[in-house]
């Protein structure tokens, strides 16, 4: 009989994660006067916090599902709801972007997560909406853990591909972002996230109940610990995730509705925010308020907007959205049982 789990723990931790990324993507689009948080760049790394979850509940949910269905659900959980944000942010920004950027050839690309690099973002790897450049690394993971999946070995293939990659464009120094793309270091946290979840499931993610602390503080620290040639940020990562899993297990993690919701619409807000931050915040939100006053309104208006925008795409679009794509991508009989089903 299969039994369900969700780790809430994980899942808010995703919620924080998502509100990180939004902090970087406000404070960074405000150009129009005193910004104090100009250089700083760490609420960026709620996309590693993101990549180590990902590499955990693929782990932790899927490693013993059949390919087909493993990617069926994959899709339906990640494309429509990229695919209307990204078609919303063509209607909502094509007219004051670069002919270049919107290419019929470009568009194409960024539906079909073919990284390429960015004529409007010279020098970035970026699809046209920015933040789908994660989904890219994404969607490339859960392809080689299907892959796996098809040996019954989803870590062992999945993990020892990247790092074969990684290992490469380290020695190879590869000068052409879109040929390196996928031999990037920060593909390594998916594995990391991977060994945590198995380390886990054999009882030995344990007595760690500072590491969430440790590990916020180390995120968020401006000037973090040079990895050589791995993430700076990927320590500090893995910490928050082992930390929010001993944590829910002390019963740290019962009644936070509000981080709940963060966690649930964690996609949504993911997607929805730079909409709302240039398409809503940047064009309208013109107060007469001086020095840092009107740097903090903006950000404050960018995080509760765009938690609120995310939360109403979630429960109006993305839910409704993925139950009808999960029809069409109906799973395959179970070929091997599946002990737990967590939040994906």
């Amino acid at each position: 009989m299969q039994r369900s789990q969700v780790f809430v723990g994980v899942q808010y931790l995703r919620g924080i994660a998502a509100m990180l990324v939004v902090l970087h993507h406000a404070s960074s689009a405000y150009d129009g006067g005193i910004n104090p948080l100009k250089n700083y760049y760490a609420p960026a790394a709620g996309v590693d916090v993101f990549f180590v979850i990902s590499g955990f509940i693929m782990y932790s949910s899927a490693r013993c599902d059949e390919a087909r269905s493993f990617l069926g659900r994959r899709i339906a959980r990640i494309v429509p709801l990229y695919w209307i944000a990204t078609l919303a942010a063509l209607v909502m920004f094509e007219p004051d972007m670069h002919a270049a950027g919107t290419e019929p050839t470009y568009i194409l690309k960024s539906l079909l997560f073919m990284p390429y690099v960015n004529p409007y973002h010279e020098g970035h790897v970026w699809p046209f909406l920015a933040p789908g450049w994660t989904l890219n690394y994404e969607m490339f993971f859960y392809g080689l853990f299907a892959i796996g999946l098809l040996f019954r070995r989803p870590l062992a293939f999945a993990s020892g591909t990247i790092i074969v990659l990684v290992l490469a464009g380290n020695a190879l120094s590869i000068s052409d972002p879109v040929t390196g793309f996928y031999m990037r270091p920060i593909l390594i946290e998916f594995v990391c996230g991977m060994l945590i979840a198995l380390l886990n499931e054999q009882g030995l993610v344990k007595r760690m109940d500072l590491a969430l602390l440790i590990g916020l503080v180390w995120l968020l620290w401006p000037d973090p610990i040079s990895m050589g040639f791995l993430p700076d940020r990927l320590p500090s990562a893995v910490l928050c995730l082992l930390g929010a899993i001993c944590l829910e297990k002390r019963g740290w993690f019962q009644r936070l509705p509000l981080l709940k919701q963060l966690g649930d619409a964690s996609y949504s807000i993911y997607l929805a925010h730079t909409l709302f931050i240039w398409g809503v915040v940047l064009p309208y939100l013109e107060l007469p308020l001086g020095g840092t006053t009107q740097f903090y309104w903006m950000v404050a208006v960018s995080l509760i907007g765009s938690a609120l925008a995310g939360v109403v795409v979630h429960k109006l679009l993305e839910k409704p959205i993925v139950k009808i794509a999960r029809r069409i991508f109906r799973p395959a009989p179970q070929i091997f049982p599946v002990e737990r089903e967590i939040v994906t």
